[in-house]
Parts: structure tokens; C-alpha cells; sequence
């Protein structure tokens, strides 16, 4: 049986109370970081003069990276005729400013609570490894790396699965030098008697995928960096996020092969325009080729709010097709998702509720 696995932030929660729901992020933030400072005070000030937002724990992330996305993409469109204008040139750099400020607070929230995560033990997703086949693909909206740690762990896995042609890997935090990519983890599958590895669509993007933060404006940089071990990096509550650099071997300042690096992390708009100098482009109709071959689909932590279009699309053109009822199993602690889950798929298959993980294995096995 080929199974979709759809892992949203409540997956993530499961593993860990830590890792933070779109609704509770910027009170997580508010916790770990840091906002007295200058570079605070920065973030502050743009949220209230930008979108009017008055305190910071009432902002919603996923709109606002959504409407930084949104500043960027509706100057970005209106082509080199924003350079020769000094005003709307100034706006575009300051939306793609404050986009970065955006990014990288959400970066350090998330690379400091998958290390607690980690070095707490990830029981959810290991225990998720047990039952994943080898015809299965897995699709993920979460930035971190807690799925991806325990495919490796068990040799399911690796960063080769992830349909991303890399680059190059670096090293980092600080000075780093471009490279050729490093697989990880640093095991040969030819000698694990494993087979091919479990496809991880990560639709959003990854902390450990860093693409060039000064890449041409119109026309966006297509490549994509590694970052090995990305786990391990730590994060302080005074700085956001130290910058990786690329040089090249020579020392030579061109921007193709030196720049500042930032992961790659895609916000929820259904514009295509999020995904340029992105992989993502191509990931979403391989995830929607995985579920138009399926029999099962299990969605973890997913709300699937009404206004997530580009998922709710990715769904409906990949299961409302001429083939038989796939079984599909909505894992979520929050009842009101549930029932959301539950209408929107009233058509698309036979749908089975979990209200736990716990459950959903224990049901699984059961069965």
C-alpha cells in the first residue's frame, strides 16, 4: 500500500511542546528572544508602522511572512522601472528588509527549539520511521528538521531524497567556503543493505536549504546550498541569526559564487512569485503526482484553515481523480481541525480520526 504522509506544525508539536503552532509563535519568540535591543526595537517598529500591529504578541507569523511576501512580490513586479524611481526603489528595499527581519526571527525561534527537541529525544517521529514503507513520500509544511533526523537515524532516508539538486554544501555559522555537496548522513546506502530512500517533499522549505540573500531582485539565483548538520546549531537570545558567507576557492567577490546565505523558507501564498530562486517550484506537482498514486494518506498536525488555498488545491487535484476511494487518516489533537479535516475530504475518500499520534499507532497496529 503507497501511503502520502502530510505532517504539519502540530507533527512537530507532538515531539516536542516546544516547537511552536502558527497561533502561539510569537509568544514563543516573545520568550526566547531578546526584543530590547536595537535590532529588536527595528522588528518592533516595523511591525507597527508597516501592518499596524500594536503588540507583538497578537501577530499572526504565517500572515505576516504572507504579507512581507506580498510587499516584495508587488514592487518585485513592476520590473527595472522601480530602480529609476528613488521612492519606489526605497520601498522595495525596505519590504525585502523587512522580509529578511521576518525570516530570520523565525529561523531562530525554530533552529533553537528543534535542539531542545532533539536533545530531549524525538519519540513522535521515531516511532512514525517504524511504519513508513519504502513506496511511501513524504509531504511536509514544517521548516525544521525533526522528520528528516529520524529517517537518517534509521537509514530510511537522506538529503538526496529531498528532490533538491544542491550546489554545493558550506559551513557555518561565519566564514565558509563553497564545496562540493555533502551528503548527510555520512553513510553509504550501497553498504546499509538499505533501498532507495523515502522521498521528503518539504513544500515550504528547509533550515538546512540556504539560498543567496543578495540574489538579483527580478530575475532571483537558482542555486541552492547545503547546510550539514544543521541541527546542532545554536542560537542566542541577543542575535536572530549568524550569517553564513560563500566565497569562493579564490578569493574572487563575484555574486554567483560569494554572498551572504540565508535558508530557504517559502511562506503559504498560492503566487508563484514565492517561489522563485526556490525548489519549490518543483516540488508541489511531484507531491501532487504522489497523491494521485496513492491508497492512503495520513495527515498529521494539519489545520487546513479555509484560507489555505494552495494546499486545499494540491488535495483536491491529487485525490478527484478517476481511481478508487483512498483511505485517509486525520491525526490532530484539536477537535475543530478534525472537523474541518473531516468535511473537506466528505468526498475524497474513507476518512478514520485520531485525536494523538499515540492513537493513530496504536489504531494502525491494531488494525
Amino acid at each position: 500500500m503507497r501511503t502520502v504522509w502530510i505532517l504539519g506544525a502540530g507533527a512537530s508539536r507532538a515531539a516536542y511542546c516546544g516547537m511552536p503552532l502558527v497561533k502561539d509563535f510569537m509568544e514563543e519568540a516573545l520568550h526566547r528572544m531578546r526584543f530590547s535591543g536595537n535590532q529588536g526595537k527595528r522588528v518592533l517598529d516595523f511591525l507597527r508602522e508597516s501592518y499596524g500591529y500594536e503588540e507583538p504578541s497578537d501577530v499572526n507569523i504565517e500572515e505576516l511572512l504572507t504579507l512581507a511576501w506580498c510587499d516584495v512580490s508587488y514592487l518585485d513586479g513592476q520590473g527595472v522601472s522601480v530602480l529609476q524611481d528613488h521612492e519606489r526603489s526605497e520601498r522595495l528595499y525596505r519590504a525585502w528588509d523587512a522580509l529578511r527581519k521576518v525570516e530570520a526571527l523565525i529561523v531562530a525561534v525554530l533552529f533553537a527549539a528543534q535542539q531542545e527537541c532533539l536533545q530531549r529525544g524525538d519519540r513522535v517521529h521515531d516511532s512514525l520511521t517504524e511504519v513508513i514503507g519504502t513506496q511511501d513520500t513524504i509531504i511536509s509544511y514544517n521548516y525544521d528538521l525533526l522528520v528528516d533526523r529520524a529517517l537518517w537515524k534509521v537509514h530510511r532516508s537522506s538529503s538526496d531524497d529531498y528532490a533538491v539538486r544542491f550546489h554545493g554544501s558550506v559551513e557555518g555559522p561565519g566564514t565558509s567556503v563553497r564545496k562540493e555537496y555533502v551528503r548527510e548522513p555520512h553513510v553509504e546506502r550501497c553498504c546499509t543493505g538499505a533501498s532507495e530512500g523515502v522521498p521528503l517533499l518539504k513544500l515550504h522549505g528547509s533550515l538546512n536549504w540556504l539560498g543567496l540573500a543578495s540574489a538579483d531582485l527580478f530575475t532571483g539565483d537558482p542555486e541552492v546550498f547545503y547546510l550539514p548538520e544543521a541541527a546542532s546549531i545554536s542560537i542566542g537570545p541577543d542575535f536572530w541569526w549568524t550569517p553564513f558567507y560563500l566565497r569562493s576557492t579564490d578569493g574572487s567577490n563575484d555574486i554567483s559564487q560569494s554572498g551572504r546565505l540565508r535558508p530557504i523558507i517559502v511562506p503559504p501564498t498560492f503566487g508563484k512569485t514565492a517561489w522563485k530562486g526556490t525548489p519549490m517550484g518543483k516540488l508541489w506537482p511531484q507531491a501532487q503526482a504522489a497523491l494521485r498514486n496513492c491508497d492512503r494518506v495520513v495527515i498529521i498536525g494539519l489545520s487546513l484553515r479555509e484560507a489555505d488555498y494552495q494546499t486545499r488545491w494540491l488535495l483536491r487535484t491529487g485525490l478527484a481523480v478517476d481511481r478508487p476511494r483512498a483511505e485517509i487518516d486525520i491525526v490532530n489533537t484539536s477537535l475543530k481541525d478534525r472537523d474541518r479535516l473531516r468535511r473537506f475530504f466528505l468526498y475524497l475518500g474513507r476518512v478514520v480520526e485520531y485525536g494523538s499520534v499515540d492513537k493513530f499507532l496504536t489504531g494502525r497496529t491494531a488494525a
